[in-house]
């Protein structure tokens, strides 16, 4: 990349703007790493120069694509085997967008499911709290009747 000199003594020379000799060069692959990094650097920090650069970067394709690209793209388009994979892939979408949907009307399902029975099973929660209750209860009383029984035989035998 050409260095010019600002013109004020004692300073560094800053780096003139690209050319679109330079772009060519760097288009064709004839810059070396160094330049082709301060080309680079340089459209990377330069607004000027970076939208050149984009401009003429639309002017045309970096490289052109062989001649028996398109002959051989239609060629392999209209082959059976790629048309059946292409209907293979549609059909797929459509599997997974099957799956999907049932899955989240099975979701729909199940929380409606809990909406409708979580009240009741609140309910029966509670009473089966007081069964336990009442359960413990029973059997602390078939153990102090158990302890009682020994006792008196106990004594029946004394």
């Amino acid at each position: 990349m050409k260095k010019e000199n600002t013109g004020q003594g004692g300073q560094k020379p800053r780096p003139s703007h690209m050319t679109k000799e330079m772009f060519c060069r760097w288009r064709q692959g004839k810059m070396d790493g160094q330049e082709e990094a301060g080309f680079l650097g340089h459209i990377g920090a330069c607004t000027f120069c970076a939208d050149r650069f984009g401009d003429w970067m639309e002017e045309g394709p970096l490289f052109e694509p062989p001649k028996y690209l398109e002959e051989e793209i239609i060629e392999k388009a209209g082959r059976i085997d790629v048309q059946a994979a292409v209907r293979l892939k549609r059909g797929s979408r459509q599997a997974q967008l099957l799956a999907y949907s049932l899955k989240v009307a099975l979701a729909v399902c199940a929380s409606m499911f809990l909406i409708a029975v979580l009240p009741s099973v609140q309910g029966i929660g509670g009473e089966l709290q007081k069964a336990g209750r009442a359960a413990g209860q029973t059997a602390e009383w078939e153990q102090a009747r158990k302890e009682a029984a020994g006792q008196t035989a106990e004594w029946e035998q004394a």
